[in-house]
């Protein structure tokens, strides 16, 4: 747990002393992450592997749908 918060310490670092850097980029990364983690580790025991390739499919989903979205946006 300690390696985990130094890493997010480090990131939030640089996420707000090196310029050029996106904060949003960091900041989707993390609550993507968490989610990611929560579905990892929260799945009930009977069906792990289906809870856990279904959470994980939506995620993916999801930031395919942003992305398709951003992107039309921007056309």
């Amino acid at each position: 747990m300690q390696t985990l918060l130094s890493w997010l310490a480090m990131n939030a670092v640089i996420t707000f002393l090196v310029p050029n850097v996106s904060w949003q980029g960091h900041l989707g990364g993390l609550v993507g992450g968490a989610i990611v983690g929560a579905v990892l580790v929260y799945a009930p025991r009977n069906r792990r592997t289906l809870v856990q390739v279904a959470g994980i499919g939506a995620v993916v989903v999801a930031l395919a749908a942003a992305t398709v979205a951003r992107t039309l946006v921007l056309v």
